[in-house]
């Protein structure tokens, strides 16, 4: 009798690989095929390749690059699934239908594969009971921004599509929600709930981040690399090539990333995390006024511009509005050579500044003061270099600026141009409106003056003069219910009318029937207030404080101390004004012709001569 135990040989699963793949990505099929042909695992038996171009003519013609490829194939079989005009996740689960492999893995014809992408697989899910692999941490590269990133993890039974692998037996019963361009991993792994193998991220994928991507993954690496998206961070612990080899990457970089010269004369960029808004909304906010307005002026003699911006919140991708361009923020070539950028606000500064911009000319557009709460600061002193012009608004606010950086700036390093105003619309009284001697407005966000000028000035002012009014305008939709709440007590006291969000017509008859502007504040949020100088076409009269950007705004100035007895001063000195209206008429006429009256066709000059 024979006592030697039998050596059992196991069988190697065999694999099937899985790829949706359409002509404009031809050149990474290519990329992903030489790929393949470095795993490690020996028993790979077929790669489907699913044909997802967008219309039959780019499949047919994607057809014939990829029976060029089955000739050139001999390992493994290439099976080929044609042209069908459907969704991603119905080309999924047709791919699936057409594998004979023990194991499926997934993999994305722009992604990098490590050479033990697939063995890890195989061999994790051959350990486990679970049916299905994937990676929650994976390692993403941002080919336009030039930044490596990892994310962190969202849990164990989470995966992108790009990462998975499962076992056929996963198949009877998980198929892919039908009709689904993206996201179609949640219908896959029943809302994630399913048993998953979590692979290890270097063996499994770094994931290609650039422009034409299903999912556009722009927000959330910028988002990382400012610290305000916690999922992701970026990695510096080694270049990118000691993670994908250097003739692999500088290939892959070349798929993605080539220069190119704008066509742009002028670019405006706001970047993300703001609220979307509308080139022809009539109920715009100053700043994006002032991009609406300068890019029309600029495109009236004759400029080529682009706004990128946070704009789209319909689903169209970009828009024509007066001649100017306006594309998803998220789009915006950083392969590009432009002639000039301008950053908008702090959004569009961090969005832009620390990756690879080149232009000419590199503008940072200022509306705001900074506050302790800011993080702008390390940005700046880190890549403030890159500016070629600060574009400030007032002397106090390169002031603030200087004392918020801790920074003298050089004349050579800003210019201080105000907005422009919509002369034209203010300087006519469309609707014939009478003014009233008793009616005042208050135009400027709520929180800036409100808090104070109702209870304190505007109380003893009604109390001495019944028949004054005061008209709000700008709206809470902004403030948390904590204020709003707070903000309605303000608004309930007598003579105070909430208008809240209008049309800048309303806004234009509102100025032609209050005879003053009530705005006595010492808010070092405002920088050039440019409702005060639209007042002054108008006829309205300013009454601001000697703080700040108001000692350089005409108007009527008032030393605000913000203490009950000198307020009741001023509310007792406006009463003695309305009594002397000859004296209001002339000062009105001499308002009309002030030098800060500019229009927007002016600042558009003055921005495009900057020296």
């Amino acid at each position: 009798m024979n006592n030697k135990k039998s050596k059992i040989i196991k069988k190697k699963s065999s694999v099937s690989l899985i790829t949706i793949n359409q002509l404009v990505r031809k050149d990474c099929l290519l990329n992903l095929y030489e790929l393949i042909k470095l795993q490690t695992y020996d028993n790979i038996i077929e790669w489907i390749i699913v044909e997802g171009s967008k219309t039959k003519e780019d499949g047919d013609e994607n057809k014939l690059n990829i029976e060029e490829l089955m000739k050139e194939t001999t390992s493994f079989k290439i099976i080929y699934v044609e042209y069908s005009g459907k969704k991603l996740s119905d080309l999924r689960n047709l791919g699936n239908t057409k594998c004979s492999g023990d194991i499926i893995v997934c993999m994305d014809d722009d992604d990098y594969y490590p050479p033990e992408r697939v063995s890890s697989a195989v061999e994790s899910l051959e350990k486990s009971s679970a049916l299905i692999a994937g990676c929650s941490d994976i390692y993403l590269y941002e080919y336009f921004l030039g930044k490596f990133y990892k994310f962190k993890g969202f849990h164990d039974k989470h995966s992108t599509n790009n990462c998975m692998a499962y076992k056929k037996e996963y198949l009877k019963n998980h198929t892919y929600e039908p009709n689904l361009d993206m996201a179609e991993e949640k219908s896959f792994t029943n809302n994630f709930t399913e048993p998953m193998v979590q692979l290890l991220s270097k063996k499994c994928i770094i994931v290609s981040s650039h422009n034409f991507n299903t999912f556009n993954k722009r927000e959330i690496c910028i988002g990382g690399s400012y610290g305000i998206n916690p999922t992701l961070s970026e990695v510096n612990d080694h270049p990118i090539t000691s993670y994908i080899p250097e003739s692999i990457f500088n290939n892959m970089k070349k798929l993605f990333y080539q220069e190119e010269e704008s066509e742009y004369d002028i670019v405006y960029y706001t970047g993300g995390f703001g609220k979307p808004w509308d080139p022809a909304d009539k109920s715009l906010g100053g700043s994006e006024q002032a991009i609406v307005n300068l890019s029309e002026n600029w495109a009236k003699k004759g400029l080529k511009v682009a706004v990128y911006s946070d704009i789209l919140s319909s689903k169209k991708q970009e828009l024509v509005h007066n001649l100017v361009d306006y594309k998803n923020w998220k789009t915006l070539p950083f392969n590009h050579n432009f002639k000039t950028i301008i950053l908008w606000r702090t959004n569009g500064f961090i969005s832009g500044i620390p990756f690879n911009l080149r232009a000419k000319n590199i503008y940072w557009d200022l509306h705001d003061n900074f506050s302790e709460q800011d993080n702008t600061a390390p940005y700046y002193k880190k890549y403030g270099h890159k500016i070629t012009k600060i574009l400030l608004k007032s002397n106090y606010h390169k002031e603030s600026f200087n004392k918020f950086f801790k920074v003298k700036l050089d004349e050579k390093q800003y210019v201080i141009i105000p907005n422009g105003l919509s002369v034209e619309k203010f300087s006519k009284n469309w609707d014939n409106s009478e003014r009233n001697p008793y009616r005042f407005c208050y135009v400027s966000y709520y929180t800036r003056g409100l808090p104070h000028i109702i209870p304190h000035i505007w109380y003893i002012i009604k109390q001495l003069e019944p028949r004054a009014e005061l008209h709000l305008y700008y709206g809470m939709e902004m403030f948390d219910d904590n204020i709003k709440n707070q903000l309605k007590m303000l608004t309930a006291f007598s003579g105070v009318i909430d208008h809240g969000r209008q049309p800048i017509d309303m806004i234009v008859r509102e100025k032609y029937m209050s005879s003053f502007q009530l705005y006595i504040t010492n808010t070092i949020a405002e920088i050039d207030c440019i409702s005060i100088r639209e007042s002054l076409v108008t006829g309205c009269i300013p009454l601001i404080s000697n703080f700040g950007v108001f000692s350089e705004r005409e108007g009527i100035h008032f030393n605000l101390v913000e203490n009950q007895e000198e307020m009741k001063n001023i509310a007792l000195n406006i009463v003695k004004l309305l009594k002397d209206q000859k004296q209001l008429n002339i000062l009105r006429e001499v308002f009309k012709n002030s030098k800060t009256i500019l229009d927007w066709a002016n600042i558009a000059d003055q921005i495009v001569n900057i020296n």
